[in-house]
């Protein structure tokens, strides 16, 4: 009793010095003025904890098990409202836990948190349970949900953003979004870069990847366009499955590059390993004019040679068609010479008769 005495006029004595008057309560001590534990300046705070050692200058904690230890913050607004928030620390198995923000605040214990920290350093914002160093899970909204959006703070109206491309519920298509408006340059820029030293090798800088994933098992896609160019809804350049290229046409048959539009290029070279020499070989039979003759009379085009109406349905083998037109070309050659050779024999027979 003596103890509980000499404590109370100690106490008592150390408040009046400093002019503050403190209740007692059902045993919550109050007081009106600031507070300074371990220091005699308070004007910095309302309470103010000062400490030379390395010790917690202040420890929450509540052994109610399953329970949160929480600080909680209200804040009033210009027309008289309130806010609360809670900044708390939760528990649910041993080793385990985290530590968030819940806004506004929750009294659920482990639920209502916005933005927390796990034991295991990964942040999450909108949900509790972050799987990688940063998960974030955005709340519905119709119309689409913007998940990150960056910005500097002196063009403030160019960003960066990462949103839900699709306003239909239950689908997330994530969306690269970047607008710039300050000036005409470019709005979004990829670059990957190295070092001198590793300036080698066949491995490419840079990988665009599509693939099928289903669980674990990986593969190729095989039936649906890999990448697609457009200009808003206006489709430019698609990309397949099998590596086939369209141009102006996401129809591209059986041809690697297929162009909706025409084509200008200083120099072409295409690869034919049919070139017709043979035309020059001996045992090459070559058709009589009279021959070639009767086949235009019959087909109106030349023999080897694909018809006005062949080229409409299924155009032409640039490749090909170069080696037919030499082949022709090859063949009227040989004609010539059999005719000149002819001329010079008449001449040669009528210089004989003149004689």
């Amino acid at each position: 009793m003596k103890k509980i005495l000499l404590f109370t006029i100690l106490m008592s004595s150390v408040f009046l010095v400093k002019g503050q008057q403190w209740k007692s309560d059902s045993g919550k001590l109050t007081t009106t003025g600031r507070v300074g534990v371990g220091t005699t300046t308070t004007y910095n705070g309302i309470l103010t904890i000062n400490s030379s050692e390395q010790t917690d200058l202040l420890r929450l904690e509540n052994d109610g098990l399953g329970n949160e230890s929480r600080i909680r913050f209200r804040s009033k607004s210009i027309t008289g409202g309130t806010f609360h928030a809670d900044l708390s620390l939760y528990s649910s198995v041993n080793g385990a836990g985290l530590l968030g923000f819940k806004m506004p605040h929750n009294n659920t214990p482990g639920a209502g948190f916005d933005f927390v920290v796990n034991q295991d350093g990964n942040v999450g914002i909108g949900t509790s349970n972050p799987t990688g160093k940063l998960d974030v899970l955005g709340a519905h909204v119709n119309g689409g949900e913007n998940l990150l959006r960056l910005r500097v703070s002196d063009a403030t109206s160019d960003y960066f953003a990462i949103r839900n491309g699709t306003g239909s519920n239950g689908q997330f298509i994530p969306v690269l979004a970047a607008h710039h408006q300050t000036d005409n340059r470019n709005a979004f820029h990829l670059s990957a870069s190295t070092i001198s030293a590793h300036d080698n090798g066949s491995t490419p800088l840079y990988i665009f990847d599509a693939r099928l994933r289903n669980g674990s098992s990986q593969g190729v896609i095989n039936n649906r366009p890999l990448f697609q160019w457009r200009n808003f809804d206006q489709t430019k350049m698609t990309m397949l499955a099998n590596g086939n290229v369209g141009i102006g046409t996401t129809t591209t048959g059986t041809h690697k590059l297929a162009v909706d539009g025409t084509i200008a290029g200083r120099e072409m070279t295409l690869e034919n390993a049919a070139w017709p020499d043979y035309v020059f070989a001996d045992e090459y039979e070559l058709q009589s004019l009279e021959e070639v003759a009767e086949f235009i009379k019959a087909n109106k085009h030349l023999p080897a040679v694909p018809s006005e109406a062949e080229v409409t349905e299924s155009g032409i083998n640039v490749s090909e068609m170069n080696a037919t037109l030499l082949k022709k070309i090859e063949e009227l050659t040989l004609h010539m010479i059999e005719m000149n050779n002819r001329v010079k024999q008449l001449e040669k027979e009528n210089e004989e008769l003149k004689k």
